[in-house]
């Protein structure tokens, strides 16, 4: 995160109230026995055998117990869904980064938000820009101003 990046994310904190977490993630300090949790996990929905969906739900619950009692909401798009192993460790990372001091909570949202940047919308971007050139025509669209507030605002009907 550049200087220019820093400042602008201080305006978005100071501008929207946003209250840190930071201090609370630090004493929680369950990025470790998540990560572990997790890696259990997807061992087991995907290297063993199982008779059934609910048999594999039940060996699940019973080895990921921390997970399933404190963390369900994850737990359940875990089981149910397929989710990335791999950004999953990115997040658990930063969630560790929070633990250990090298980052804020809001630092390491901002890093998550460029880690989906890169990953959903540059190729979009990306992709655009290579039907425009192949059709040879410039499109030139005035950004909209808007701030957080008035987004929630729009979208609060």
């Amino acid at each position: 995160m550049d200087n220019n990046q820093k400042r602008e994310l201080e305006r978005l904190i100071q501008e929207n109230d946003t209250k840190d977490q930071t201090q609370s993630i630090k004493e929680r300090n369950h990025s470790y026995k998540l990560r572990e949790q997790v890696l259990s996990l997807y061992a087991l929905k995907y290297k063993q055998q199982h008779k059934s969906m609910e048999a594999m739900q039940e060996t699940i619950k019973k080895e990921c117990g921390f997970l399933y009692t404190e963390y369900r909401e994850l737990y359940e798009i875990l089981t149910t869904k397929d989710m990335d192993l791999g950004m999953m460790l990115k997040m658990l990372e930063l969630l560790g980064n929070i633990e250990n001091s090298k980052m804020t909570q809001h630092e390491s949202s901002f890093a998550l938000g460029q880690m989906l940047k890169e990953m959903y919308i540059d190729p979009k971007i990306n992709q655009r820009v290579e039907e425009l050139d192949d059709n040879n025509e410039v499109i030139n669209v005035e950004p909209m101003e808007l701030s957080w507030k008035n987004y929630k605002i729009m979208n609060m009907k």
